[in-house]
C-alpha cells in the first residue's frame, strides 16, 4: 500500500513539473503574483552610518543619516547632483520632523500635516521653498 501511494506521489510530482508555470497557474486556477513597483532607495550616508530617512521631493533626494541616532540631514538635487550635509539641529523620536539649519537657513522635512508631507527651507521667517514629499 506504501508502495503505491509513493508512486503516486511520484508521478503527480513529474507531472507538475512537466507543467510550465502558466500552465501551473492556470491548471490551479492561481494568477500569477503581480510585481509592485519600488523605486530604489537612494543612500547619500557615509559608509559607516546608519539610513534613518530616504525621501524624495519632485527636484530633490533627502536622507537622515547618523549612528545610533539620527544626526545628520543629506540633501542632494536631481537636477546637477549637488549636495548639502548638515548636522541636525532637532528632530522627534517618532520622526514627526528633521531640522537642520546652515546659518540662519533652516531645512525642515515635516510629515503628516494637515497640507501633507514636505521640505521646508526657511531663512529666519521667510520661507524660500517647499517641495511636497513624492516618496518616503
Amino acid at each position: 500500500m506504501i508502495k503505491i501511494k509513493t508512486i503516486i506521489l511520484f508521478s503527480i510530482t513529474l507531472f507538475l513539473i512537466s507543467l510550465n508555470h502558466n500552465t501551473l497557474a492556470n491548471h490551479l486556477s492561481i494568477k500569477s503574483p503581480q510585481l509592485v513597483s519600488q523605486k530604489a532607495v537612494k543612500n547619500y550616508c557615509k559608509p559607516n552610518e546608519s539610513l534613518f530617512l530616504s525621501a524624495e521631493t519632485k527636484n530633490f533626494w533627502l536622507n537622515i543619516c547618523g549612528g545610533d541616532l539620527p544626526n545628520h540631514y543629506v540633501g542632494v538635487s536631481k537636477k546637477n547632483g549637488n549636495s548639502i550635509r548638515l548636522p541636525l539641529d532637532d528632530y522627534n523620536k517618532k520622526g514627526d520632523y528633521f531640522s537642520a539649519y546652515n546659518g540662519n537657513v533652516n531645512y525642515l522635512i515635516i510629515f503628516n500635516t494637515p497640507k501633507g508631507s514636505f521640505l521646508t527651507v526657511t531663512e529666519g521667517k521667510k520661507e524660500l521653498f517647499r517641495e511636497p514629499l513624492i516618496s518616503w
